[in-house]
């Protein structure tokens, strides 16, 4: 090919719908402008979508409207369908047709969508909208080899892509799609003759790499001309491929196209192939197209992703295997073959290749211990891939509208052997993910899946860095968010047997962060010496006291409840300010320090540590203002938003009763830590007070992660006293 395709290579979309247009009413210009109810324009059929991949990053959006009577109609849209549409029925709406130049120079009939919807939603599919079906078997295809009239020369001889397509062993397309599958999919082709076109390369393509002008809907009615007339049967194919004999324009394509061939209507799988992807990588990448599959990533940039043969992960492994004269650099150029790395794991469930024996899903809320091996290796005892729910969303495989986090493990083997690492690799789901664009993007996309990154810090944007490449998790690591894992819970890499070229295992552990506060005593008063961390908040200001945002300095008072449980400790402990650089850092109060034990008192307004937890999700409880018909409370809330436990303002800041908060969990570094404070500072220091007085004595009955109580000041001598607060918790949990 030309050169090495940059990792942020262009999307391109072609829409492709098998209907008969209703009209509702007529308009002079389909346009792109909004249209009213009375200008509008109707139409149904099956939604094909065609991407297109070049190695110079040039591309535009296409989409057609395909007719019963063989009409082509282009279409643009407000925004984008989603790549779940793949093949469905669907019901568009927007400006009726018209005629119009488009980049190819040539005038196509186009018409503007405002709308696009699904035709029927059934099972699984009217909860999440849609979704990929299975795709298994051996899938027939023709190559359909079509030399433009203007060219001479062919690339190669028939039976090199025979061979491309179906050697059972080796780099095939069949070898790559049996092994990614596990052998539940595969590719058998028959290839035609070198057949010439009626038409130039500029009648197809009048555009050089730099542009996108290929007409793709012209290189397949030709094409399927000339088959037809050389006795092919369309019937008996699963997919068609259109190779050319020189390069079309910024683009190689792959997707889906529907047409009523040899009396049968159906859809294809398709790919347009020039010479410079006429090898492993591009092919089974377009292929993966042709079976449904979107990119994945764009999280940094286009094609980000080196974990994805639908990603930046189909050019491993690159080497010289031939040359052709290209008539977009107008001389002979070398081609370039690559060796692609496996599916996701995500994708391969899409499309039903994981079975329920090798899939593990982790309910809302829930907790696991699994072992997860090699993705590319064979199946085995461990699993393949685990699906953890997210709160509030469809967990269905591949749904439209659904969101859920998934967890494989990538190592050196077979065709992974390439990847820039191993470990653990985290994808997020989001069915109807919104379009990603910006300064380093070339081409706006929506891949539904896109790594999580281990290493989110180490990219300068649009300069470069590891980005993704680096982005796997390995043993010891743990990953928190309460968005994605749901409130209190962490995916830890507990552990890793074995080692590269043989199949690896991981273990992991999905917990709620949540610990018994009867563990207490044993985890921080009878601690060896020196392995606790009591954090005062800072009372100070200026240089080396900064705080986050919104964090100000304590009184002397939010931390006077400590000295109540740090007597208590059997052995000499480490007191720190929540502004200490060493243990925490100053701009978002995190830990630093991992695998310890954190102990604290004072709320999130005066320090730094609470702050922190409660903005970050990893505390089971959070304080938040309240207004209740009108009036100020304070308010601990859950992290499902609940409000637990409330107070009228004024009370607290009189003096005359108050609330505190004891909780005992673990943040994402793998720190215990424990917490007490009160809304005001009153409810900090009975809090200490009351903990030493009556829940050591009772200690064992406390089983759950976090517990409220209430004071009052019965005796009304303004003083906080233990036998005041009432022993009947207001709330807990955890």
């Amino acid at each position: 090919m030309v050169c090495d395709r940059p990792l942020t290579l262009a999307l391109l979309l072609t829409v492709i719908l098998f209907t008969t247009i209703s009209p509702v009413s007529a308009s002079d210009s389909p346009g792109s402008n909004p249209v009213s109810a009375a200008d509008s324009y109707s139409a149904q059929g099956t939604l094909n979508i065609v991407y297109g991949d070049g190695p110079e990053g040039f591309s535009k959006v296409k989409y057609y409207l395909y007719g019963d009577d063989g009409t082509r109609i282009r279409l643009s849209f407000a925004s984008p369908p989603s790549f779940a549409y793949f093949g469905k029925q669907v019901l568009v709406t927007g400006a009726p047709p018209a005629r119009a130049l488009v980049q190819t120079g040539q005038a196509e009939t186009t018409m503007y969508v405002e709308s696009i919807s699904l035709l029927s939603r059934q099972g699984a599919q009217a909860n999440a909208g849609a979704m990929l079906g299975t795709v298994s078997g051996t899938k027939k295809m023709i190559i359909l080899l079509l030399r433009y009239s203007d060219d001479l020369s062919v690339p190669r001889d028939p039976t090199f892509y025979f061979d491309l397509i179906n050697s059972p062993v080796g780099s095939s397309v069949n070898a790559f799609y049996q092994a990614d599958s596990w052998g539940l999919l595969g590719t058998e082709a028959d290839v035609t003759p070198w057949m010439p076109l009626p038409q130039p390369k500029s009648f197809y393509a009048n555009c050089g790499w730099n542009a996108v002008c290929a007409n793709v809907a012209a290189v397949a009615t030709d094409g399927i001309a000339l088959g037809l007339a050389d006795g092919v049967n369309f019937a008996n194919y699963d997919m068609i491929s259109f190779v050319l004999s020189s390069d079309l324009d910024c683009c190689a394509w792959g997707g889906d196209w529907t047409d009523t061939l040899n009396g049968v209507t159906k859809t294809w799988g398709a790919t347009w192939m020039p010479p410079w992807s006429q090898e492993l990588g591009t092919y089974s990448h377009e292929v993966g197209h042709s079976i449904g599959l979107p990119h994945s990533g764009w999280v940094y940039y286009d094609y980000d992703s080196p974990w994805d043969v639908m990603s930046g992960g189909d050019r491993y492994n690159s080497a010289a295997c031939g040359s052709y004269f290209s008539a977009n650099s107008g001389r002979d150029i070398t081609i370039w073959c690559y060796t692609p790395a496996d599916t996701i794991a995500a994708y391969k469930d899409m499309l039903g290749w994981i079975d329920p024996s090798h899939l593990l899903t982790v309910p809302l809320g829930g907790s696991a211990l699994a072992s997860v091996d090699s993705l590319a290796a064979p199946l085995d005892i461990s699993y393949k891939m685990l699906k953890i729910c997210i709160p509030g969303y469809s967990c269905v495989s591949g749904g439209e509208t659904s969101r859920y986090l998934t967890v494989e493990a990538r190592t050196h083997y077979g065709y992974d052997s390439y990847l820039p690492g191993e470990g653990v690799i985290l994808h997020m789901f989001q069915g109807d993910r919104p379009l990603v664009s910006g300064r380093c993007f070339f081409i706006s996309d929506n891949p539904p899946a896109y790594p999580i990154d281990s290493t989110p810090g180490d990219y300068v944007p649009c300069l470069g860095g590891f980005a993704l490449s680096n982005a796997e998790w390995h043993a010891g690591q743990s990953y928190s968010d309460m968005f994605t894992l749901g409130p209190g819970r962490y995916l830890t890499v507990t552990s890793q047997v074995g080692s590269s070229p043989s199949p690896v295992v991981f273990s992991i552990t999905i917990t709620r962060t949540s610990l018994q506060v009867s563990s207490v005593p044993a985890d921080v008063l009878d601690a060896a010496a020196n392995s606790v961390v009591y954090v005062l908040p800072d009372w100070q200001g200026g240089n080396g006291h900064a705080k986050p945002p919104d964090v100000i300095p304590a009184q002397l008072s939010d931390f006077t409840a400590l000295g109540f449980m740090f007597g208590a400790s059997e052995n000499m402990q480490i007191m720190a300010l929540d502004t200490n650089s060493t243990y925490f850092d100053p701009s978002t109060g995190a830990p630093k320090i991992s695998d310890s034990v954190l102990v604290t008192f004072a709320g999130p307004l005066v320090n730094g540590l609470v702050e922190y937890c409660e903005v970050s999700g990893l505390s089971p409880v959070y304080f938040q203002w309240a207004t209740i018909d009108g009036v100020s409370y304070y308010a601990w809330h859950d992290r499902e938003g609940a409000v637990v436990a409330s107070l009228l303002s004024s009370a607290g800041q009189a003096g005359t009763s108050d609330m505190f908060l004891v909780e005992y969990f673990k943040d994402a570094n793998n720190n215990n830590v424990f917490i007490v404070y009160g809304f005001a500072w009153k409810g900090t220091y009975i809090g200490g007070v009351f903990f030493k007085t009556y829940i050591l004595p009772n200690i064992t009955s406390f089983t759950h992660g976090w517990y409220i109580y209430q004071w009052n000041d019965v005796n009304g001598n303004g003083l906080p006293d233990s036998y005041e607060v009432n022993t009947t918790p207001v709330s807990y949990g955890g």
